[in-house]
């Protein structure tokens, strides 16, 4: 017998938009669209939506003309001070009804929230965020052996004696404020890929962990709201914390100044006395004087077991 010829699959007949579905369409289209992006990032989408709906290139022309006429919005961000290239978010909503957590991330693809931000959501603090710092690293660059830099006392005093400069790049929608970083390349060391609850929503992020957010604090208390919030972020964290990925990370980052001491004190007084005891075998003795914050003032506390000055009536 003659097999027989198996039948052609014919492709499916691309569908075109009448007037009929094509509000249906349209809304489903700025129902995806509701989610902050850049404007690159926006065809991306509105091609996914051309393939799950198998739309014509004349019927997906004119949705597309429509959502870009009618249906995006510029999100109205105010910029302060900057005079940088802005990036521009759109959103079918309006810019009140726009998730603030989503703003945040939809600067910068690889950007990752940190420092105060960080805090709330690694139940370091109960202030609910309305400041979000928004951390992209520089590119690499050739690798080094890298070790601290050395200074002597007085090149630290002059270091932190002066107040902490005001952040160039600062953005506000309505309530929030977004803070932009460029910071040193370091792989996205503690970063960790989360969903986050906010505003009845969740939210896919990146953002530092526990150990990555404390050190960050510790290292710039200003970016956590004041060494207050550091404090009570170490009482709120030290049952949790993992002391050897706390050492292992501190390496990674490659720190300028001997913060390891800052962290060996906040341990001590707010913290088990075994993770202090732990921390100093880790370094040994203190080569230099150093200081718990910026705005160093004649008449700080000093601890002498940590060689760190501290502004009196601290610790309670």
């Amino acid at each position: 017998m003659t097999p027989s010829t198996p039948s052609k699959i014919k492709p499916k007949k691309k569908k075109s938009v009448n007037s009929k579905n094509e509000t249906k369409l349209y809304q489903d289209l700025l129902h995806l669209l509701q989610i902050p992006r850049r404007y690159e990032a926006i065809q991306p989408v509105i091609d996914q939506f051309r393939l799950e709906h198998n739309l014509s290139a004349n019927g997906l022309a004119r949705l597309e003309k429509r959502v870009f006429s009618e249906g995006l919005i510029k999100l109205k961000l105010r910029w302060k001070g900057s005079h940088k290239t802005i990036v521009d978010l759109y959103s079918s909503l309006q810019s009140n009804g726009a998730n603030p957590l989503e703003v945040a991330v939809a600067f910068h693809p690889r950007s990752y929230l940190c420092y105060q931000t960080a805090l709330f959501w690694n139940d370091l603090t109960e202030q609910i965020p309305h400041t979000f710092y928004i951390a992209q690293e520089r590119p690499s660059t050739p690798s080094k052996t890298q070790t601290p830099e050395r200074f002597d006392d007085f090149e630290l005093r002059d270091a932190f004696v002066k107040m902490p400069k005001e952040h160039p790049n600062i953005a506000t929608l309505g309530e929030y404020r977004y803070i932009f970083l460029a910071r040193a390349h370091t792989g996205n060391a503690g970063v960790e890929s989360r969903k986050i609850l906010f505003k009845q929503k969740y939210v896919p992020v990146l953002i530092t962990g526990l150990e990555r957010t404390l050190l960050d604090c510790i290292s710039v208390p200003e970016n956590a709201g004041g060494i207050s919030n550091v404090i009570e972020a170490i009482k709120r964290g030290a049952e949790k914390i993992d002391l050897d990925s706390l050492f292992n990370l501190y390496n990674k980052l490659g720190f300028k100044y001997p913060h390891w001491q800052r962290v060996g004190l906040l341990l001590e007084r707010v913290g088990p006395l075994n993770l202090a005891r732990r921390w100093r075998t880790f370094f040994g003795t203190p080569k230099n004087k150093f200081f718990l914050t910026k705005g160093y003032k004649v008449g700080w506390d000093f601890d002498e077991t940590w060689s760190i000055y501290f502004p009196p009536g601290l610790f309670k």
